[in-house]
């Protein structure tokens, strides 16, 4: 779920008080569609669901979809869009008004609907308005929440419950949505780059200011991590902004990237137009091409085979298929690693393959996914949990299957991975 919590900083700077913690969704309701990028269900990475005519994305790695039965094979494969399905989804707003779902949680069906979202389109003549693409309706009964009637208008955040019936909401609460109206001390943001509109609805980006819901954020003077986060801020991606409030004003003193800390240690596959690829199988398919990376001018390059290459480009010019290289980055939004560190070994470096990144269960038996790589193990494979335990094969897979998105770091004792089992397995703390 995601939660706001108000509260105050102790003099470390990091614990403190909560005063208020709010946990909230953003849309609850009856199924409406569904899709996925794969032929298959079982097979996606990416799909999407329409709840109440909002778009929800999901992420296999990502998201969390709980049946509310405590079956953890529970999956997307097992929702179904004939509205006999109630699904509560929590997650971060995107561009266009779509929801990133973080999770969905299947709820029991007692007639109720709930959303929230900025108004457009308002009628005070007709009694409705919208959020999004649903259709909302209100009369005299519904119970105004932090507003009047005369004060409903366009460009507000509100949450609204009530009842659905023929693709209208028939509003029977009105919230208005606490906004961050004052000076604050220090404030954590998440949220998600979207569209610039004149009413800042969603993350919107400009060389200097953001916005995360209708929060301005100033970013000028922010400190990025990565560093490469500066030159490569776009709609679509996923941060997290710290700093404090200042007429009405976030000055960001740190931008971070949300996206999964990656690393991985292996020969190069293949190099094209300032692209790297690695753990491409012998028999690539569309499904399965591999690791494509790629590098900036914030990206911190090393060479321990030539030393009198000094920059990324004169490097990366230089790299031939088999090369050892390490990699480290994050995942871009687009499909592609942006690499934070790209370092080349000499032939005396260690003979293993390493990956580290978010994985994904599979049904294949002994086997799962780490970044679109297929991973498989055996009797032979050593498992480590994340407080550095040894745990068993099934403890492993029934943990990745309560768990999606996971942090998981493989190695392969030798050069060779494809089709071959890990050795080590381990999950990320």
């Amino acid at each position: 779920m995601i939660a706001t919590v108000e509260g105050t900083f102790n003099e470390d700077g990091t614990s403190g008080t909560a005063t208020r913690v709010a946990l909230q969704s953003e849309v609850k309701g009856p199924i409406q569609a569904v899709a996925c990028d794969a032929p298959l269900p079982a097979d996606a990475k990416n799909a999407s669901l329409t709840v109440l005519g909002q778009t929800v994305e999901i992420n296999r790695g990502e998201t969390v979809i709980d049946g509310g039965t405590g079956d953890p094979t529970f999956g997307f494969e097992d929702l179904v869009a004939d509205g006999s399905q109630i699904v509560e989804v929590s997650g971060l707003l995107g561009p266009g008004g779509t929801i990133q779902a973080t999770r969905i949680e299947l709820q029991g069906a007692d007639g109720s609907v709930e959303l929230r979202g900025i108004i457009s389109n308002y009628d005070a003549l007709a009694s409705t308005f919208q959020l999004a693409s649903a259709e909302i309706s209100f009369d005299v009964s519904t119970t105004l929440d932090g507003l009047t009637f005369e004060e409903l208008a366009n460009g507000l955040l509100v949450q609204v419950k009530g009842s659905f019936d023929e693709d209208i909401v028939s509003a029977t609460e009105i919230e208005l949505e606490d906004e961050f109206d004052e000076d604050i001390d220090e404030v954590e943001l998440e949220g998600i780059i979207g569209e610039c509109s004149q009413n800042a609805e969603l993350f919107c980006l400009t060389t200097q200011d953001i916005t995360i819901g209708r929060q301005i954020v100033r970013v000028e003077n922010a400190v990025f991590s990565p560093a490469s986060l500066e030159q490569t801020l776009k709609q679509g991606m996923r941060v997290e902004v710290e700093g404090p409030i200042q007429a009405g004003v976030l000055q960001a003193e740190e931008v971070k990237i949300r996206s999964r800390d990656i690393r991985l240690i292996a020969e190069l596959d293949a190099k094209t137009s300032n692209r790297m690829r690695f753990f491409v199988p012998a028999e690539e398919s569309e499904d399965s091409a591999g690791i494509s990376v790629r590098f900036d001018a914030a990206t911190r390059c090393d060479d321990d085979v030539n030393q009198n290459l000094t920059s990324c480009q004169e490097i990366f010019d230089d790299l031939s298929v088999g090369d050892y290289l390490e990699i480290r980055g994050f995942e871009d939004g687009a499909g592609e690693i942006m690499a934070t560190l790209l370092e080349r070994s000499d032939d005396n470096g260690p003979d293993e393959i390493r990956l580290r990144g978010t994985a994904q269960d599979s049904e294949e038996a002994q086997t799962f996914t780490l970044l679109g790589v297929r991973i498989r193990t055996d009797g032979n494979t050593d498992f480590e949990g994340a407080s550095g335990n040894s745990i068993a094969e099934n403890e492993f897979f029934q943990t990745l299957g309560e768990n999606s998105g996971i942090e998981v770091k493989v190695r392969w004792k030798s050069l060779n991975w494809d089709d071959v089992p890990a050795d080590d397995v381990e999950i990320e703390d």
